[in-house]
């Protein structure tokens, strides 16, 4: 449910162009990659930088297994493509068992708000 409610968020954001509008936010414990630029929407389109911020939640279970499988694979489909030029920033942010494990929160309060400003998200099963 929680990845359903994710995609609504987006194409909401999308159709409002979010990014355009609003400054980064203030995040309490996520840390912004100092290289990384957010992915912007103008007039529906997507403008991605050589190097987006990505937020990622690892996930739990098998999730972090998944991931560090995931985002080798994920940053050399995109050093292929794009042959160095582009990088993503990634950025973790919190949810789930890690999320209470560490701030007692099951959906820590600065995931949303990084699914909003970077546009893109994220999640090993």
């Amino acid at each position: 449910m929680f990845m359903a409610e994710v995609r609504a968020c987006r194409r909401f954001l999308i159709s409002k162009n979010f990014c355009e509008r609003f400054p980064v936010p203030t995040f309490k414990d996520a840390v912004v990659p100092a290289n990384g630029q957010a992915i912007t929407i103008s007039n529906g389109k997507l403008n991605v930088p050589d190097h987006p911020v990505l937020p990622f939640i690892e996930g739990d279970g098998t999730g972090p297994d998944i991931w560090k499988a995931s985002v080798r694979v994920f940053d050399a489909a995109v050093d292929k493509a794009f042959k160095g030029k582009k990088k993503i920033a990634w950025m973790e942010v919190f949810a789930g068992e890690k999320s209470f494990n560490k701030y007692q929160s099951w959906l820590h309060e600065d995931t949303v708000p990084a699914f909003q400003h970077f546009s893109w998200a994220s999640r090993a099963h």
